[in-house]
């Protein structure tokens, strides 16, 4: 999926308060610097687990190629049975991330999260589950329970760069604007994930209804080229009419444009 479909995937919208309805765990969410869904990354996790000729390492190499073809349901049958062999603690963290992965490409987040989680439980400690891991929490709405795993990632030394702005993300789906900025300038102390901390500072100070701040974040998010910006602008936009405090954004919507479907049917049968 791209960043322009992340943006506007209007399936994980969420209802915050009695009053509006905005995107937030969408927002962000592949603009990100570290891609955690690519086949070289499933390969280190995987390492040298479910290796040689075992009849649960020959299943799972198949299950595996079936997920990478798209047939989810078939490979998260095959996971399944591998599931009731008996496995390491080591094969069982691995087959859990794929477990995890399998229920979060088929659009079950509250399975996935448990599957991350069980993963980390049995060991793994790839920071790349740990984000999934919290992220699959947030779209569920455990909030709690994904602040815990950031908080978990973030007592190590190091971290990939994106666990502020993931927590600061978890913040804003809690409608816990304060908290969020807390987090997002965490980031940008760091320097992590600039541009994107920038974003999300100015949406936290919209859910604060505070459009002084919101603007300055905004213009800075931009000036330091936050990733698909016009959908990020609209984003914005849609947040600040939800809030009641459009008027007091610098940056205007564009206006609308109607188009007449018979108009283009027409054109089309003439050309």
């Amino acid at each position: 999926m791209t960043i322009a479909e992340i943006w506007f995937d209007i399936s994980k919208t969420a209802i915050i308060g009695a009053s509006y309805a905005i995107l937030l765990y969408s927002f962000f969410t592949a603009a990100f610097n570290w891609d955690i869904s690519r086949p070289e990354n499933d390969r280190r996790i995987i390492g040298d687990t479910f290796s040689g000729l075992k009849k649960s390492a020959r299943l799972f190499s198949r299950s595996y190629k079936e997920l990478m073809s798209g047939n989810f349901a078939t490979a998260l049958d095959g996971f399944n049975e591998v599931k009731a062999m008996k496995l390491s603690p080591k094969e069982k963290a691995v087959l859990f991330f794929f477990l995890g992965k399998t229920y979060e490409l088929m659009g079950y987040p509250t399975n996935s999260a448990n599957f991350f989680k069980d993963s980390i439980d049995q060991g793994i400690s790839f920071d790349e589950v740990y984000i999934k891991c919290g992220r699959m929490m947030v779209a569920c709405g455990n909030f709690s329970g994904a602040e815990d795993v950031y908080n978990e990632l973030l007592s190590r030394e190091t971290y990939l760069d994106t666990v502020y702005t993931d927590l600061g993300m978890a913040f804003l789906k809690a409608d816990e604007p304060d908290r969020a900025l807390e987090a997002f300038s965490s980031a940008l102390k760091r320097n992590l994930n600039y541009a994107f901390a920038l974003g999300g500072m100015a949406v936290a100070y919209l859910l604060k209804k505070d459009a002084e701040n919101a603007n300055f974040f905004y213009a800075k998010a931009v000036l330091n080229n936050i990733e698909e910006l016009d959908g990020f602008t609209d984003y914005y936009i849609g947040i600040a009419e939800s809030q009641g405090i459009l008027e007091s954004l610098t940056i205007k919507p564009k206006p609308k444009v109607y188009i007449d479907p018979q108009s283009l049917i027409t054109q089309a049968m003439q050309n």
